[in-house]
């Protein structure tokens, strides 16, 4: 039985009506740009027929994740700018599992992205039908780490943040059922993913005698996706990892408010960057734009 932990509506942590200001200025901002970056991908890919490849099941993943993390956004936003919760602990629920569903999604998709272009450039892609197995594990992975913290589940728990604006894991906890949720989920969502991205990257920094300048070409864009995507995870995530540690083997007390607060706003990024990214480094968008510009150009 968990130990009862200190509710975190209770901790007298307050930011100051600037900050919760400029936090709904910026969630605000990150949801316009990541339903709109993200709805447009979504469109592209679902309606041209040129794009309809395997390997855009894992695309299409991604930017569904993404969407939903920036339709989560005015919620917060509008939080941030009350400088409190608003929607009570059932909405704390749905908002926190609805949070952990899309960013599992948003990161595993985001690696599986990755390492599709690592097996692509050594000569060994995956089959058709492997993509749509693998876009139905990063889903199902997805819904079982969301729904474990629910109260009808246990494992884990989930609470209103400390700044009051947002729902994701208690980080008030410390008994054992939410620490071995807490490691496991880490490790299975972001440290593993990390280390499968770094794994690729040095394979592909190995260059074989035999190899043409065409296959070097494709080892060094996909070296360079790796690149992005471990800088990627990172800096959306790397802070809600940093905070919920540090709360579990100190306490939520002691970790510095501003950091506890920047760690949604850095994590709800990711929609726009994630977006930014595959504009960047995916192969059959890139066609298409130049196929789109040539067909242009003729009509002129």
């Amino acid at each position: 039985m968990e130990s009862e932990s200190p509710s975190v509506e209770n901790l007298n942590m307050p930011l100051s009506s600037y900050e919760y200001y400029i936090m709904g200025l910026v969630l605000t901002a990150e949801g316009i740009l990541g339903i709109l970056f993200n709805g447009m991908l979504l469109v592209v890919f679902l309606t041209n027929t040129s794009l309809r490849r395997p390997q855009s099941v894992l695309a299409i993943s991604l930017c569904i994740g993404d969407l939903g993390i920036g339709l989560m956004c005015p919620f917060a936003a509008m939080a941030s700018f009350k400088e409190n919760w608003l929607y009570g602990d059932q909405g704390c629920q749905l908002y926190a599992s609805a949070g952990m569903l899309f960013g599992t999604v948003s990161i595993t998709s985001l690696v599986s992205v990755a390492v599709d272009k690592y097996y692509s450039a050594i000569g060994n892609p995956g089959g058709g039908k492997a993509y749509p197995i693998v876009a139905s594990a990063i889903w199902l992975n997805a819904v079982f780490w969301a729904v474990t913290p629910l109260p009808f589940v246990g494992w884990g728990r989930y609470a209103i943040e400390p700044q009051k604006t947002t729902c994701m894991l208690d980080f008030a906890a410390h008994g054992a059922p939410y620490v071995s949720y807490l490691v496991a989920m880490m490790g299975v969502v972001y440290v593993v993913p990390m280390g499968v991205v770094t794994w690729c990257l040095m394979k592909l920094r190995e260059v074989g005698r035999t190899e043409d300048t065409k296959k070097i070409a494709a080892k060094k864009e996909a070296a360079m996706t790796c690149v992005l995507v471990l800088l990627s995870l990172v800096v959306y995530w790397g802070a809600y990892g940093v905070v919920a540690l540090w709360a579990a083997a100190d306490d939520i007390d002691n970790v510095p408010i501003q950091l506890v607060a920047a760690a949604p706003l850095m994590a709800k990024i990711c929609p726009i960057g994630n977006a930014v990214l595959q504009g960047l480094t995916n192969q059959s968008l890139r066609s298409f734009d130049g196929e789109e510009s040539r067909a242009a150009d003729k009509k002129k």
